[in-house]
């Protein structure tokens, strides 16, 4: 949400009573909504939950089916209605910027913060909705602001 003209304040380090002249080189500005809230700060999606541990649940609009094989022949359906993301490290930051396609790499940043293999990550991205991909990549990038 884009804050109001009249809602923002900037608030800069320079001393006027002392006569300081401000040095953009050197000055720090910031600027606030009206609750302190610093602006640019990416906030979840409403239909996701920020837990205790500090991992976050987003409930997908539309759930999806897996249906997964073993090696030794059985068959299983894992359903997904929700997808729980936890904070990437550096490892997984990197392990994601070695990809040059920017779909491989989000599959790569999803499966990270999921802890899911990419290979399931790779069949479940596909079957997701765009409104659950958009969903799951602003979790990431609320994880990185």
């Amino acid at each position: 949400m884009k804050p109001e003209a009249n809602d923002v304040v900037v608030i800069d380090d320079t001393d006027e009573a002392a006569g300081a002249i401000a040095n953009t080189a050197t000055d720090a500005i910031v600027i606030e909504t009206e609750d302190g809230e610093d602006l640019g700060k990416a906030e979840l999606p409403d239909r996701a939950t920020l837990n205790d541990d500090g991992s976050v649940t987003l409930k997908l609009v539309k759930p999806v089916t897996l249906r997964i094989k073993t090696g030794s022949g059985k068959e299983r359906d894992e359903v997904y209605e929700s997808l729980a993301f936890h904070e990437l490290t550096g490892l997984d930051i990197r392990l994601a910027s070695q990809e040059s396609d920017e779909i491989k790499r989000t599959i790569v940043f999803l499966a990270r913060a999921t802890r899911m293999s990419v290979a399931r990550m790779n069949v479940l991205f596909d079957r997701l909705s765009s409104r659950d991909v958009k969903g799951a990549t602003d979790v990431i990038t609320y994880f990185q602001g």
